[in-house]
């Protein structure tokens, strides 16, 4: 399948379970585990997730808790206060 195609195919699913489940793209890239630029530039048709990222998707696809977001394992939330950045880990 050509990458176009695959780009197509995966911006329309995401807006569809989108538009299903009541999520906006913030809660959508919570529930991916991608960061919400990421889920726009999917959507935007402008980068195809690699291995890893396709595998979260499909992940976020098959969540049957789509407001509850479990999160995996530490992550590292960058955050920008003031004249220096800090790294929160939740």
């Amino acid at each position: 399948m050509e990458k176009t195609s695959q780009l197509s195919q995966l911006s329309k699913r995401i807006v569809e379970f989108e538009k299903k489940h009541h999520l906006n793209d913030t809660d959508f890239a919570l529930l991916s585990r991608l960061s919400v630029e990421k889920v726009h530039a999917l959507k935007a048709m402008y980068a195809l997730p690699d291995e890893e990222e396709m595998q979260m998707l499909e992940e976020a696809f098959a969540s049957k808790d789509y407001r509850g977001v479990e999160l995996k394992g530490p992550r590292i939330l960058p955050c920008f206060c003031g004249p220096f950045d800090l790294e929160i880990k939740i």
